[in-house]
């Protein structure tokens, strides 16, 4: 993943394009952020293939499809969308620490399981469950429950005064074991 495209500036008329959405989703003509986004990252793409300042090779959109979310939602937030943030629940993080077991059990493999691929079966997990979270969100969980296994203990998981503390023996197999030879 390369940081050039966060790196560089909106364009005024990709910001005139993403307020735009931001107005039609806080009015209401969009029943969350993902739909306004997809609907979003289309007019992007279609603004950036008809803009005369872009050269044939560098007709295909960059922005990530994150990047139009988080910044439709930025936006949304300045208008007086209220802020959605959905804590991990104990159901979801019980799939996490599952995948980051996955994950150093399969270090010693010729090919190792990747922690992006761990996220995207993390993110399948949760989708069969019906819990939604993106594949950057499941990415920055396993690498909290990463950090969890080096630490030794669990987090709790919920809201203050109704929180629940994860039993130890999530963590059971989240350690990485010692490199073995093959022979």
């Amino acid at each position: 993943m390369t940081r050039q495209a966060a790196a560089r500036p909106w364009e005024s008329g990709e910001s005139r394009i993403v307020a735009a959405y931001a107005q039609r989703l806080v009015a209401g003509r969009y029943p969350g952020l993902v739909p306004a986004a997809v609907d979003c990252l289309r007019a992007l793409r279609k603004w950036h293939a008809e803009h005369p300042g872009a050269t044939r090779p560098s007709r295909a959109y960059r922005r990530t499809f994150d990047a139009v979310r988080s910044r439709i939602s930025r936006d949304a937030i300045a208008r007086g969308r209220p802020k959605m943030h959905n804590l991990w629940k104990p159901v979801e993080r019980r799939l996490a620490y599952k995948w980051i077991r996955l994950y150093f059990r399969h270090q010693q493999d010729d090919y190792p399981l990747a922690l992006l691929d761990a996220a995207r079966g993390l993110m399948v997990d949760l989708l069969e469950q019906g819990y939604d979270r993106t594949l950057s969100s499941c990415e920055n969980e396993l690498h909290k429950c990463f950090l969890d296994a080096a630490k030794g203990k669990t987090r709790h998981a919920g809201r203050i005064g109704a929180e629940t503390r994860l039993p130890a023996s999530l963590l059971r197999g989240t350690r990485p074991q010692p490199h073995r030879t093959k022979t």
